[in-house]
């Protein structure tokens, strides 16, 4: 497997932000981003010819529990069912990061997906074949439906958003993720004396496009005045709340 580089550093993105991890690039990648900032993994791809057994005993000279398997593009890398088989087999935690355009059975705790958006098409040569790959609907579906996921997106200017709403639709996020990362947070504060479904009947669970159809419900119905809560520290929840949810009502504050 040609590997670009092996690593150890700190996560610096997603929900593991600040786990220290040991980061396997694979070389090659099935796009070309015009913003990449690994070019040496995907325009111009460099690296070692590596054993999956040098790969493993890199790893092994880390102190860290997680790996991160990244590129390039690692889901085209050549025995990459393989290797992830084998840090399993080594009790490692393993995030892959991808664009989410190729499917394969591999062993993952957290599937990140990055799919690219319009402002990542490149000029020349490469732009056709990047354009018609970049977005792969039926993949996402099947990563997101086989792994623990997050999605990333690289936004560069307004109207992306209204691109990454389309994938969203095109994709359809699952309302059954949504209600597994909430119930946990909902029992731990309001107890466990009321069923589940019971919580979703009188408080705002599911995805955010439910939650506002919701509170237009509500604002439709003449409730004037409401306040909206977290019920953890959770400074991302908030933060969506106040660019997602509050600007689209007039009276918001």
């Amino acid at each position: 497997m040609k590997i670009a580089e092996i690593f150890y550093s700190i996560q610096g993105e997603g929900s593991l932000a600040g786990v220290p991890s040991v980061f396997v690039r694979s070389s090659g990648c099935n796009l070309r981003c015009s913003w990449c900032d690994t070019p040496y993994s995907s325009w111009k791809p460099e690296g070692d010819n590596c054993t999956l057994d040098e790969i493993l005993a890199q790893v092994a000279s880390y102190p860290a529990r997680h790996v991160v398997v990244t590129g390039g593009e690692p889901m085209i890398a050549p025995d990459i069912v393989t290797l992830t088989g084998r840090l399993r087999e080594r009790g490692l935690h393993i995030t892959i990061e991808t664009a989410g355009t190729v499917f394969e059975p591999v062993d993952c705790d957290l599937m990140s997906i990055s799919p690219k958006l319009a402002n990542s098409t490149p000029e020349g040569s490469w732009a056709r074949q990047h354009e018609h790959l970049r977005i792969q609907p039926e993949v996402l579906r099947r990563l997101m439906d086989a792994y623990d996921y997050q999605l990333k997106f690289v936004v560069a200017r307004p109207e992306d958003l209204d691109e990454i709403r389309t994938i969203l639709d095109q994709i359809k996020t699952d309302r059954e993720k949504a209600l597994r990362l909430q119930r946990p947070v909902f029992e731990r504060v309001m107890g466990t004396h009321r069923t589940f479904e019971n919580l979703q009947q009188s408080y705002f669970l599911g995805t955010t496009q439910e939650i506002v159809e919701r509170i237009v419900d509500l604002e439709a119905a003449g409730i004037q005045d409401m306040v909206l809560a977290t019920c953890d520290y959770d400074l991302e929840q908030l933060e969506r709340f106040a660019s997602e949810i509050a600007p689209r009502f007039a009276r918001a504050r």
